[in-house]
């Protein structure tokens, strides 16, 4: 587990936050002047580029669960504070653009 968590240097983080801020017209950068945090920014990286809740837990060495209320409580924040639409909220969660 250590060998994979240590995949996720700065560099790596960087490189899929610049990703998912294009893929998604500037979501990311919206987030961030939002204020939310960098663990924040992160799984919203991570989900929008298609990985599961499994998937993100073993990368950032949370549990299952943890990762689903975390995501669950950040898409309303998002949509709360009209970061994201609530159309874009099941666009953007539900199907990863990089799974269509």
């Amino acid at each position: 587990m250590k060998e994979i968590r240590a995949l996720l240097t700065y560099d790596t983080i960087h490189s899929l936050e610049k990703h998912a801020d294009i893929m998604y017209g500037g979501l990311i950068t919206r987030s961030r002047n939002a204020g939310l945090t960098n663990k924040e920014i992160l799984l919203i990286c991570l989900v929008m580029l298609g990985f599961s809740n499994p998937e993100i837990a073993l990368l950032t060495g949370a549990t299952y669960s943890s990762v689903a209320s975390r995501k669950s409580r950040l898409i309303n924040r998002l949509v709360a504070e009209g970061i994201i639409s609530p159309d874009d909220k099941r666009l953007i969660f539900s199907y990863p653009l990089s799974r269509i």
